[in-house]
Order: structure tokens, then C-alpha cells, then sequence
């Protein structure tokens, strides 16, 4: 098969018997600029190989940790976002991976579109923004149909994350012209889904929201990053409707999927926050303040001012000693993340708080993903209407 003879050629088999990068018989450089422009895109498709049975191949070859070829570092961003632990060497990474290629190559899509979507967690939301504009345009004079539905996809996660939810529902729109749902891969279902039902909820459509929910999923992409991404928006849904029971179970499963692909860093999707708020309202304390811990703890390591605000914001509400400290360092930090909404929540609490008002002073937002926008982290994410 196709996999099957690009692994072989990746792990080394080629027909001469050598190993590496290939033979060429122009520059060196730009041969093993060509060998790892296809070992980064191999790498794109390993969780394939955990979504679907009927596609088989090895595990892809290590990406070099220092290359010149824009593909390596657009993916390598990604996978340094996804782990949640160096924001500065994912951002630098990105912005190499939107560069001008040095061999005068023509750029390939897909590694530029995880450079964007690093951005979107790094929160360097107007450089992505700004790039996305120049990917969309490009798309469009190609006329690939499929890359346009896919950075308007990506631009509406960026709408929501920056609180602009009508802009959002434009571009799913847009999309759904480009890229009609029934011409979709049955594995990217979910990741479509998940985006129109956080699009809904943030603007203020509930029901259509839930029968998007109730429909059902291909059994592979049930297993997936994006079958995760759905999770939460579930989750979403069961907590606007005052269901903690099942907004808990819906969050785990949530997180499970995602820890199991690798996706630890909480600005993709909080699911543990909002794991946490559910605990809370059960009256499990215990685990309520471990998920918030954890949050913040992975929060900080990863340094974006909104992953960490969403995570003190939380774990204000978990705890009664030092909940107006816990508010404050909210407020100073939303205060230097895109999101208007989640400062604006932050500092309602704080003042309830500092007035003597209620202890539950708030209910953290529910952001979204994919990751997985938000009011907080996550992509995508937005407040859950109540």
C-alpha cells in the first residue's frame, strides 16, 4: 500500500538498500529538506494508527531537533504545544514554521496550519490570526476546497478564543460551503461536531447545540483526539443542563483519551478544571482540589497568561483561606490573555468577594476546544450560557 511503501522508505528501505535521507542529484541540503518534509507529515498521521484498524504502519522516525525545513518545525511547535511544557520553544518553532522556506520550496499546508494553531495556545492570537488571513487567501486562488474549509475551521476556534462568537458561526458557515459535512472523513466527524456545538452554546443556541450532540459518531473516530474533543463538549452541555453526575464522568472520559494521545497541556482543552467544578458541586472536595491543583501546576508550566488565570480562577472556588489572594493573581493574569469575557468574570468575583458576597463568588466559565476556543483556555472555548 501507499502507507506501507512511504513507512519502508521512511524506516530506511529503500530500493538501493541505503538508509536516510535519499540520493540526490541536486544540493544535499534540499534532498534532506525533501526527506524531512515526508517524515514530518508521516508524523502527522501516527494517531492514525490508533484511530483505525484498517490503516497499518510502523511508528514514524524522530524529526531532527534542530532543521532548517519549515514542515519539521511547524509539527515539532505542535507537539511541544500538546505537551504543554516549553511555551517559548513552541512559539519560536512556529514562527520558523511560517517563514519563507530557505530552499525557495512552496510550503506545505498542513505544518503551517499546527504553526497557527500553536499560536492560538501560546496566545499569539493576531500573529495567527494574520497568518491564517494569508493561508485563506492563498487556498482560495488554488481553489482546494478542503484547505479553505480547514483554516476557516481553525479561524472560527480562534473567534470563540478571543470572544468573538458571531464571527465564528460565520466561518463555520463559510466552511460548511467549502467542505460539505456528508463529504467529510468519517474521523474527522467529531472535531466538526464539537466545533459547531461550541459555537452554538456560545451563541446562545442551546437545542441545536444538543441534537448535534445526540447524533451519532463512526466508531473509529470515537477513539481519537477529536472523539475527545467531543467529550468535553458534551461535558459542556451536561453542566449547563445541571447535570454534574454527568458533566464529571464526560470530563474524564475527556481527559482519559487526551493523556492516552499525549495532549497533557491544559490551554487545548481544561478538562480537568472543568472536571473539578463538577466534583465540587457533588460534594467531593477531595478530588475537586486535586484536578484544580493539577491544572495550575501544568498551567504554569506551560506560562500563557489565560491557562493560568482559567486554573486560579478555579481553584479560587475550591477553597476558602486563600481565595481572595487565589482571585487577584485571576485578575492579573486574565488580564494579559485574549480573552475580554474571562477578565471580566475574574474580576465579578473578586469584587463579590472582597463585598462580602457568597463563597461561591462565580462559576468558572466553561471554555472548548479542540485543543480542541475560549473564554478561557481551550481550544476551542466559550462560557457556557445558562
Amino acid at each position: 500500500t501507499t502507507w506501507r511503501a512511504l513507512a519502508e522508505f521512511l524506516v530506511g528501505g529503500r530500493p538501493d538498500g541505503g538508509r536516510g535521507a535519499p540520493s540526490d542529484p541536486g544540493p544535499a541540503e534540499a534532498a534532506t529538506a525533501r526527506y524531512e518534509e515526508i517524515t514530518a507529515l508521516f508524523r502527522v498521521a501516527q494517531p492514525l494508527r490508533r484511530a483505525s484498524a484498517e490503516i497499518a504502519f510502523p511508528l514514524a522516525p524522530d524529526l531532527p531537533p534542530v532543521s532548517r525545513t519549515p514542515a519539521v518545525n511547524g509539527v515539532l511547535a505542535w507537539e511541544a504545544a500538546v505537551r504543554g511544557d516549553d511555551r517559548e520553544e513552541a512559539r519560536g518553532r512556529a514562527r520558523a514554521a511560517l517563514a519563507p522556506d530557505p530552499f525557495g520550496r512552496p510550503p506545505l499546508t498542513v505544518p503551517r496550519l499546527l504553526a497557527c494553531h500553536t499560536l492560538l495556545l501560546t496566545e499569539d492570537g493576531e500573529e495567527a490570526e494574520t497568518h491564517l488571513c494569508a493561508l485563506l487567501a492563498e487556498a482560495h486562488r488554488e481553489r482546494c476546497s478542503v484547505t479553505v474549509a480547514r483554516v476557516l475551521a481553525l479561524r472560527a476556534e480562534l473567534h470563540l478564543r478571543h470572544g468573538r462568537p458571531d464571527s465564528a458561526a460565520r466561518d463555520l458557515a463559510a466552511a460548511d460551503l467549502e467542505l460539505p459535512p456528508d463529504s467529510r472523513h468519517p474521523l474527522s466527524y467529531p472535531y466538526w461536531t464539537t466545533l459547531g456545538i461550541l459555537t452554538d452554546l456560545a451563541n446562545d443556541r442551546p437545542e441545536r447545540a444538543r441534537a448535534a450532540a445526540g447524533r451519532p459518531v463512526p466508531s473509529p473516530a470515537e477513539e481519537s483526539v477529536s472523539g475527545a474533543q467531543l467529550l468535553f463538549a458534551r461535558g459542556l452541555l451536561a453542566r449547563a443542563d445541571d447535570d454534574p453526575h454527568r458533566a464529571r464522568s464526560l470530563f474524564r472520559a475527556c481527559g482519559r483519551w487526551l493523556l492516552q494521545h499525549g495532549w497533557t497541556n491544559p490551554a487545548l482543552l481544561p478538562w480537568r478544571s472543568q472536571a473539578a467544578e463538577a466534583a465540587h458541586a457533588l460534594g467531593d472536595a477531595a478530588q475537586a482540589l486535586r484536578l484544580a491543583r493539577e491544572e495550575l501546576e501544568l498551567a504554569e508550566r506551560w506560562g500563557a497568561p489565560g491557562a493560568i488565570g482559567a486554573a486560579q480562577l478555579c481553584l479560587a472556588t475550591m477553597r476558602g483561606e486563600d481565595r481572595l489572594q487565589r482571585l487577584r493573581a485571576a485578575v492579573d493574569s486574565l488580564g494579559r490573555a485574549p480573552s475580554r469575557a474571562a477578565y471580566t468574570r475574574a474580576i465579578v468575583a473578586l469584587a463579590s468577594v472582597e463585598n462580602g458576597g457568597p463563597d461561591r463568588a462565580t462559576a468558572v466559565a466553561a471554555p472548548v476546544t479542540g485543543g480542541a476556543g475560549t473564554g478561557n483556555a481551550g481550544p476551542p472555548g466559550t462560557a457556557v450560557r445558562r
